[in-house]
C-alpha cells in the first residue's frame, strides 16, 4: 500500500474520530467593483463586528405567507448558532410573517437556520427572504433567500469547547454561462471580529475553479473566531457560490 494512501487512511480515521464535521455553504448572487462582499445572500461585507458582544435578535420574513397556519410558506424554522459565551445553542421560532418575532436568548454567532420538516404550506419552502437581525431592526446577521429552505452564508463562527476547527476543503466557483472574472479569498477573522487575515486565494472565472483539499493539515481557527470567503476584484454583477469543509477536534 502507498504512503499516499496510508496518509488518507489515518487521515479519515482520525476524522471519523473528531468531534463533529461542519460544512458551510452559501453565495452572493450580485458582486461589484466597488468592494470586497462576503459569499452570503445578503451581499456586500458580513457584520462580524456585531458580535463582538452578544445580541439579542429578532427574525421575520418579507412575505405575509411565512407564517403558521393556513399560510402557504414556511410556519417554523430552526436557529443554530453560539450563545454569550460562545457555545452552541438552538433556538425554535413560529414565523409570523412580514410581523418581528424575538428569538429567545443572546447570540454572539448565527451559523444556520432551516425550515423544519413538515412545517411549510402549499409551497414547501420559504416564500419571501427570511431575515434574522439584531433586535429593533439592526443589522441583517443571516437570511433564508427565499425558496431555498436554509441559510445561504459560507461564514462559520467556531464554538468553545474543542481545541480548533481544522478546514478539510474549500472550493468556490461561478456559473458556467458567465464570462466574469473575481479573485476569491478565504479568510479568518479573530475572535476580536476585526483583525483578518487571507489563508488562501486564487482568480475564478467560469472555467477556472478553486478547489483545495487538505488530507493533512490544512487552515486551522481557534474557538470564538470566524472562517469565511469573500470575493474581491469581481466584475459587476459577479455570480459566485462557495463552501468548505472541516472538522472540530
Amino acid at each position: 500500500m502507498s504512503i499516499t494512501r496510508l496518509t488518507e487512511l489515518a487521515e479519515l480515521e482520525y476524522i471519523n474520530k473528531s468531534t463533529s464535521a461542519v460544512n458551510k455553504f452559501g453565495y452572493n448572487a450580485d458582486i461589484d467593483t466597488a468592494a470586497a462582499e462576503h459569499i452570503w445572500s445578503v451581499g456586500g461585507l458580513y457584520p462580524f463586528s456585531t458580535f463582538a458582544t452578544a445580541q439579542s435578535l429578532e427574525v421575520l420574513s418579507i412575505s405575509a405567507e411565512d407564517g403558521a397556519g393556513t399560510e402557504t410558506g414556511a410556519g417554523e424554522i430552526s436557529i443554530n448558532g453560539l450563545d454569550a459565551n460562545l457555545v452552541v445553542q438552538n433556538a425554535t421560532i413560529t414565523m409570523n410573517g412580514t410581523t418581528v418575532v424575538a428569538i429567545p436568548g443572546t447570540w454572539l454567532a448565527v451559523n444556520r437556520a432551516f425550515i423544519n420538516d413538515g412545517s411549510t404550506g402549499s409551497t414547501g419552502s420559504n416564500v419571501g427572504n427570511i431575515n434574522i437581525r439584531v433586535a429593533s431592526a439592526g443589522a441583517i446577521v443571516s437570511q433564508m433567500p427565499a425558496t431555498k429552505g436554509q441559510t445561504q452564508q459560507a461564514i462559520y463562527r467556531v464554538p468553545s469547547g474543542n481545541i480548533r476547527f481544522r478546514v478539510t476543503k474549500l472550493e468556490a466557483y461561478m456559473s458556467a454561462i458567465t464570462t466574469k472574472t473575481a479573485t476569491i479569498e478565504f479568510t479568518s477573522v479573530g475572535s476580536d471580529c476585526v483583525t483578518t487575515r487571507v489563508l488562501s486565494s486564487a482568480p475564478i472565472s467560469n472555467s477556472i475553479r478553486f478547489n483545495r483539499e487538505y488530507h493533512v493539515g490544512g487552515a486551522t481557527f481557534a474557538s470564538g473566531s470566524w472562517a469565511a470567503f469573500r470575493a474581491t476584484t469581481a466584475q459587476n454583477d459577479t455570480y459566485i457560490t462557495a463552501e468548505f469543509d472541516g472538522v472540530l477536534e
